[in-house]
């Protein structure tokens, strides 16, 4: 400033502040903008903290009743991309708690004193995770890397399968541990996959191992150099750590990890969000009981935690805010948010952008149009034009919706004319309507009608809440972020003023659109007269409901003899209503008293319901009932205990009778679900849906409930399968899948495992016996010059040595019987094996003549093992090479000696000894029923090969040799 040194001007601008709020003059400022450069942020801030830290000190708590205004600090220029999101500092002393550049931030006058405990960058959110960006997610999984939980089915719909793909190359995993993968379609760049035990109490080792992987993440972070990190609630679901331990952990290791690492570590935020109500709760009071003790002699009513828009930040900041682009966000029920953005709409990312255009898609003009055109290109008008070419225009309450194109960022862009204001709420769930039918889970809207046409910003916004409304009440599955995007600063500042007026008669946004959602109206009436019997009483409340006259907790001045009757609606459950009964004497008020008490007797209703599948109830489907009783003034507790199960309703008959009718449902969809899950057991062993990948034409198949439901289609002679939530169709006459987002097909294939285990294509028909009965096994001596005959022969050449090099003949055995045994092992192993694995080998076993009639027909028996050699184990013995099986081979009468050349399943495999009886567990800690599927010699290079189960083997062809 006029060549002054930048921290000269910092520390006299932020001397003068601090002096300014010691005074006591009255003054009615509370906040004051300091707005820099952005190479100049460091130097200022470094002041704020000198001269707060000073202002600490000089500052009675005993005398000082003066208001302290916020100091907030906004570089130039600076967006709310993420990048620049991560460049916001953030600096203990401010008595202002971090809210939205829209907010108002209100001081309490009181005494007021800086925090001198260390505050780490916490904040706290009530919302699903995957709908915020830090640079990495924290997802609970199983030691094999599955994605059975409510958070982990959400994170893996939103990353895609290459996420599940990435995970299946490092499991098994072990307890404790902590897999850094990618976050593919993921916000967040990182994915910390963390495995806990199931709680096992407060004497258990449980909470010490969630204690070193709270840890274990924060230190992932910090060696990937990562600045931000979300995290929700783990160990509260499915693995029963209870929530006040969960929120404790998660809190007091976080803030330890930060005070022990202040200047080594990268972490700039840790974000915890947390998807339930009472979890969340939980967490808020960890939080203040925290916050106030990193303070020292300040009242938790002079510095609170901060709350806005279901968000606590962990301690009090001085706030570096964006001056090139402002943002307010309000949350919404059911995990939706509502975000209003001072910008341009052509640069938004969201799925869907709103374009205000004429009935005609002509995009002319400046606005709105004007700047999709010109990021869209020529590309997005000849869109406009094909559609209006289908017949399609943008007539009133029609939308019209089109292919992103040029460098537009979002996927679609959909249409829209203003038509002066008429039917604007209509227009607007038409749009919400479109974006969930297409399975978006962002909608961008501008400024309707506020530009051109001077439509007013409170009708807009009135306008997009009664939309949002109607919307919300049909609980939408997919879309959970509506923005809007305004291009001038005068216009944004009129929608946050218009939505935080609609939102103060109700307690914000929320409550005025929950309300709203509410179908029924609670009523209570207060009667009383002195000449008044039960029958007069009967009257009374069969009168119409009259206009309040409770305002502001006051009673009006009533006649003598009126009686009222009180309107209070929407109570939530935790509401207490106080009635103050009026009468003559003391017996009429008795009376009326004993008649609402009978009222309420009567009306009222408990229930208990006991089944098994409530404790297979997942968070959503918990989340979903308890919203549902909620909406019906329903008190209801879930208990999922494996054997309490029970659910306690308490409310209006009627009301707990249509939440109890909502709890049968779920538990028939957990009953229908195990069925299903069983039925598609069945069916997969028998039959497999796979699709040919067009990039790699791998194989790729369905999961098992998907294939059920294919072929159920299939078998019922239907036409297509649409699978709705998975964004695909298959058309069964053309065998292809057709991705209903993309338009990207593939070809798929029906796979008859019946069929294939039963013998391979190239086999001989078998011949029959005496008693027309297809024969045990038959051999098909092979001619000289095919394949199969060469591929034995060369294996054979290149491996033995010796003399004995003469082969005679090469026969194929076929066995129907032990062949199909093999097949279903081989299905086995593969499944549950990691993907691209060598599982089958071919290998040699030498014998002698007295042995080859058995093992014809009933195979290798390895209660046999031990009669030639043990050295690697207790089973059946193969060789890499023939040289090795020789030596067990001995001649018959005419010098001709017999080798098998046969299929073996070694699949993974482990060094064994002479002790073994089978192979040893994989991971004897996670599970010893999962054993190694064959021992060997050599792990690296091995030569010898031992399995333990008869159907892992099959001869397939022996090599008669002199």
């Amino acid at each position: 400033m006029f060549g002054f040194p930048v921290d000269v001007c910092a520390d006299t601008i932020l001397k003068a502040i601090v002096e300014f709020s010691a005074a006591d003059h009255g003054s009615q400022l509370n906040d004051i903008n300091i707005v820099i450069f952005e190479d100049n942020v460091n130097e200022f801030l470094k002041a704020a903290e000198r001269e707060l830290k000073g202002f600490q000190s000089q500052t009675s708590l005993s005398s000082s009743s003066a208001a302290v205004p916020s100091i907030q600090t906004a570089s130039t220029p600076l967006g709310n991309s993420s990048a620049d999101n991560e460049k916001r500092r953030k600096i203990r002393g401010s008595t202002t708690p971090t809210t939205s550049t829209a907010s108002t931030t209100t001081s309490t006058k009181a005494s007021w004193s800086t925090p001198t405990g260390f505050v780490p960058p916490v904040k706290i959110t009530n919302g699903s995770i995957i709908q915020y960006q830090e640079e990495a997610i924290v997802n609970t999984t199983d030691t094999d890397l599955g994605f059975g939980g409510f958070v982990a089915k959400e994170i893996l719909k939103k990353a895609g399968s290459g996420l599940e793909q990435e995970c299946s190359e490092f499991k098994p995993v072990g307890v404790g541990s902590v897999t850094v993968t990618g976050g593919h379609n993921l916000k967040s760049k990182h994915v910390l996959h963390v495995v806990l035990p199931g709680y096992d109490g407060p004497s258990g080792n449980a909470e010490m191992v969630l204690k070193q992987v709270v840890n274990k993440c924060l230190e992932e972070c910090t060696r990937l150099k990562l600045k931000s990190l979300s995290m929700p609630s783990i160990g509260a679901g499915n693995l029963r750590y209870p929530t006040d331990v969960v929120a404790r952990v998660l809190m007091e290791e976080t803030a330890s990890f930060f005070q022990k690492n202040q200047g080594k570590t990268s972490l700039q935020l840790v974000h915890f969000v947390i998807f339930d109500q009472k979890i969340y709760n939980a967490f808020q009071i960890v939080y203040e009981n925290l916050n106030s003790s990193t303070s020292t002699n300040v009242p938790k009513s002079v510095t609170p935690p901060s709350h806005h828009n279901g968000t606590s930040s962990f301690g009090s900041q001085i706030k570096v805010r964006a001056s090139s682009q402002s943002t307010c966000s309000f949350p919404l029920p059911h995990g939706l948010s509502l975000e209003l953005l001072q910008g341009d709409i052509s640069d938004d990312d969201s799925d869907a952008i709103v374009n205000t255009t004429q009935e005609n898609l002509k995009l002319v003009g400046g606005g709105v149009s004007g700047a999709l055109l010109k990021k869209g290109g020529q590309a997005l008008q000849h869109a406009c034009d094909s559609a209006v070419a289908k017949g399609k225009t943008a007539k009133e309450g029609k939308v019209v919706f089109t292919k992103a194109t040029g460098s537009l960022k979002c996927k679609e862009v959909f249409h829209i004319a203003f038509h002066g204001g008429r039917n604007l709420n209509k227009t607007v769930f038409a749009c919400l309507e479109l974006a969930e039918r297409k399975r978006f889970s962002s909608i961008s809207f501008p400024a309707i009608g506020t530009g051109t046409f001077n439509y007013p910003a409170t009708d807009a916004a009135k306008a997009i809440v009664d939309a949002l409304q109607k919307f919300i009440s049909s609980k939408p599955k997919h879309v959970q972020v509506i923005r809007m995007v305004v291009f001038q600063a005068q216009v944004y500042k009129d929608f946050v003023g218009a939505f935080n007026k609609i939102g103060d008669s109700s307690g914000g946004l929320m409550s005025y659109i929950y309300n709203g959602m509410k179908a029924a109206v609670k009523s209570f009436f207060v009667a009383s007269n002195d000449s008044s019997d039960d029958e007069d009483a009967d009257k009374m409340e069969a009168e119409p409901i009259k206009n309040p006259n409770i305002e502001d907790e006051e009673f009006e001045d009533l006649g003598e003899d009126e009686v009222v009757r009180l309107m209070l609606a929407n109570l939530s459950l935790d509401s207490e209503v106080t009635l103050h009964i009026y009468g003559e004497t003391d017996s009429s008020v008795g009376r009326a008293e004993k008649k609402l008490q009978s009222t309420i007797d009567t009306t009222s209703h408990t229930e208990d319901i006991d089944n098994p599948s409530i404790a297979a109830f997942s968070d959503e489907v918990v989340h979903e009932l308890k919203s549902f009783a909620s909406d019906q003034n329903v008190d209801i507790e879930i208990d999922r205990d494996p054997i309490l199960h029970s659910v306690h309703l308490e409310g209006l008959f009627q009301d707990v009778m249509l939440v109890k009718d909502k709890i049968r449902d779920a538990m028939s969809s957990i009953t229908q679900e195990r069925s299903n899950k069983a039925a598609a057991a069945l069916v997969s062993k028998t039959v497999c849906w796979v699709r040919i990948n067009p990039d790699d034409e791998e194989e790729e198949e369905y999961g098992e409930l998907l294939n059920f439901e294919i072929e159920q289609a299939f078998q019922n002679k239907k036409s297509f399968f649409d699978a709705t939530d998975e964004n695909f169709i298959i058309n069964f006459g053309k065998m292809k899948e057709t991705d209903k987002v993309t338009d990207k097909t593939a070809i798929v294939k029906r796979l008859d495992l019946t069929k294939s285990q039963e013998q391979p294509d190239d086999w001989d028909p078998m011949p029959l016996d005496s008693q027309g009965k297809e024969k045990r096994f038959h051999f098909v001596t092979l001619q000289a010059t095919s394949p199969e005959y060469r591929n034995a022969e060369t294996a054979f050449n290149e491996t033995m040595t010796g003399s004995y090099t003469k082969i005679l003949s090469i026969q194929r055995l076929q066995n129907p019987a032990l062949y199909k045994q093999y097949a279903v092992r081989k299905k086995e192993m593969e499944k549950h094996n990691p993907k691209g694995h060598q599982n089958e080998r071919l290998l040699w076993h030498g014998t002698s003549p007295d042995t080859l009639d058995k093992i014809n027909t009933r195979g290798f028996d390895r209660n046999f093992a031990g009669k030639n050699a043990t050295y690697y184990g207790k089973g059946v013995y193969f060789a890499r090479d023939a040289s090795y099986s020789h030596r067990y081979t001995s001649p018959d009468a005419n010098g001709v000696r017999n080798m098998y050349y046969t299929l073996v399943l070694t699949g993974e495999f482990t060094r064994g000894d002479g002790t073994m009886l089978a192979p040893p567990p994989k991971n004897p800690q996670l599970d010893p029923n999962v054993t190694f599927d064959a021992t060997v010699d050599n792990v690296g290079n091995p030569s010898i090969f031992v399995v333990y189960q008869d159907a892992q083997n099959y001869p397939a062809y022996m090599v008669n040799y002199q």
